[in-house]
């Protein structure tokens, strides 16, 4: 823990402060000053291994990464190519380990 100041223990007690079940990472977290967005080309047939049943493997790697990850809409997959394009967004590091997170 850190110091805990006298108003907040007051109001929690000895209790640890409640902790964000996403460590922390998410919508409001606050990135490193320089955040930047990548479009990697993800196969249609793998969109799903991305997302997830409910999303739960975009918030994985969302929360393993630090960076926001959004997949494109099916309307605006290249159906040429036969891939979705899924945009990283975030400090460069984030945007690394995404990356390397969506294409293992």
């Amino acid at each position: 823990g850190g110091v805990v100041d006298a108003e907040y223990f007051e109001h929690y007690g000895s209790v640890p402060p409640p902790r964000r079940v996403d460590g922390g990472l998410g919508e409001h977290a606050t990135y490193p000053t320089s955040s930047l967005a990548v479009t990697v080309l993800v196969p249609n047939d793998k969109v799903g291994l991305v997302i997830g049943r409910g999303g739960a493997s975009i918030r994985e790697l969302q929360r393993k990464s630090g960076a926001r990850i959004v997949v494109a809409r099916e309307v605006d997959a290249n159906r040429r190519e036969n891939t979705r394009p899924v945009t990283i967004t975030g400090p460069a590091s984030f945007i690394e380990i995404a990356k390397a997170l969506i294409t293992e």
